[in-house]
């Protein structure tokens, strides 16, 4: 359920030579996308060999995805209800001059297609018809998670990615930040009430844009710490430089300014110099911040603050610190680390010779494992081992638990990893924090 801009097109020109017709395509998104677009655009393959263009226009939308439906005939698809009207405006006058420059006749999608151009923007350009369609979505949602916050669902989110929970964050999470019931209820009854849980409300590229696009990297992105690599500095001049290009434009905006000075100070560490858009504005930022008062403000902007639940492979989670970082490899090795820790995980589905599933007890029994002081299994209803030992990685020596569970018919592997004698505790939480949908 969302709201999206879905448009179907046709066009002579990607008919006569449709490999040619894309890159030309990827290059003019490269060209076109202007201030939103956060990566260059890529062009890859369906699963029938046909080309996909696609490119990110903002962190709390699916990206943007136009692709060939039949010979001259492409279908563009790009959900907007996660970022705001502003940004279905944008994607909208997007698609036109795209249309315009590269001979491409948009239409919205056949009656009965099960898809829509939300509120008929794209042919009608009614702004008021479009941000009625996003508040009666709001409505929508407000109540169906107001209905679901129940004693077996203490919270939800909205518009957020799939592959993590916040557990310490109660009711409701949002890109914007948490809500509560209240604001549920308050929404269900006058969804204007919530408009602020989309960062692109209004129209244009301005300051309510690259505040509100800063906001929900803060929320969701941000690791609040010195970067690790090369992609969270990135990350993290980006969003400074987001705040600094709104500031310039409206000075007037509600900044996150002890967020905003906690950034300098991890981008300055990493990268050694801080950038500016267009003015210098650190010792307001700083002075600001500092006057912040302690008793009484809001908490500080950021999930990751606190612990998240990496949502893993096979329906298998763990609980790990928000500050993490995590990667997948090709071989499905999920790890998370920091300067001191590390998580891997991997899960596997099994079957016997005959076909069926071994059981969880049967899986245990034949799987060996280093000596090592025994942890205890993570519940009495998720079977399994581990133990702690010392080992060596390379020229050091480290503490290591070595764990693996099992259900019936599948079973993960999990390594944690820590060099201080003080983290032994935080060893044992994790490996116990494991846990799997229906166990």
């Amino acid at each position: 359920m969302g709201v999206g801009v879905y448009l179907q097109g046709n066009g002579a020109d990607v008919a006569r030579d449709t490999d040619t017709w894309f890159e030309r395509l990827v290059s003019w998104l490269d060209d076109h996308a202007g201030e939103p677009r956060l990566d260059p655009a890529r062009l890859v393959r369906d699963g029938q060999g046909h080309p996909v263009a696609t490119v990110a226009l903002h962190p709390c939308a699916e990206d943007l995805e136009i692709r060939l439906a039949a010979p001259g005939r492409l279908v563009a698809r790009g959900k907007t209800s996660g970022a705001g009207p502003g940004y279905h405006i944008y994607l909208c006058d997007l698609l036109d001059r795209l249309g315009a420059e590269l001979g491409v006749d948009w239409h919205p999608p056949d009656e009965g297609s099960g898809e829509e151009d939300a509120g008929g923007y794209f042919r009608g350009r009614d702004v008021a018809a479009l941000e009625e369609e996003f508040l009666m979505w709001l409505r929508q949602v407000a109540r169906i998670v107001r209905e679901r916050l129940t004693e077996d669902y203490t919270s939800l989110m909205i518009s957020m990615p799939l592959g993590h929970s916040y557990p310490h964050v109660a009711s409701l999470v949002t890109p914007m930040g948490p809500r509560d019931r209240e604001w549920l209820a308050a929404v269900a009854d006058d969804p204007r009430r919530g408009i602020d849980v989309f960062p692109w409300w209004p129209a244009g590229t301005g300051a309510t844009l690259s505040l509100g696009r800063a906001l929900a990297r803060m929320w969701r992105d941000v690791r609040w710490r010195v970067p690790l690599g090369e992609d969270e500095g990135r990350l993290l001049m980006e969003v400074h430089l987001d705040l600094a290009r709104a500031h310039s434009l409206d000075p007037a905006l509600a900044y996150p300014w002890r967020e905003w000075a906690e950034l300098m100070d991890y981008v300055q560490e990493y990268f050694g110099y801080l950038e500016m858009h267009s003015q210098d504005v650190e010792d307001e930022v700083r002075r600001r911040a500092a006057a912040m008062p302690q008793a009484g403000s809001p908490p500080l902007v950021g999930y990751r603050r606190s612990p998240v639940r990496a949502i893993l492979t096979d329906g298998w989670s763990v609980e790990i610190p928000g500050a993490m970082a995590e990667s997948w490899d090709d071989e499905g090795l999920w790890s998370a680390w920091d300067a001191e820790r590390a998580v891997h995980f991997k899960s596997f589905g099994l079957t016997r010779a005959d076909g069926e599933k071994p059981s969880a007890a049967e899986i245990v029994e034949g799987l060996s494992i280093p000596d090592g002081e025994p942890v205890g299994p993570i519940s009495a209803s998720l079977p399994g081992r581990a133990v702690l030992y010392e080992s060596e990685e390379g020229d050091e020596s480290l503490w290591r638990i070595t764990g693996h569970a099992a259900v019936d018919g599948g079973l993960c592997i999990c390594h944690v990893l820590f060099r201080q004698p003080e983290d032994r505790d935080w060893a044992i939480a994790t490996w116990r924090s494991i846990a799997i949908e229906g166990s």
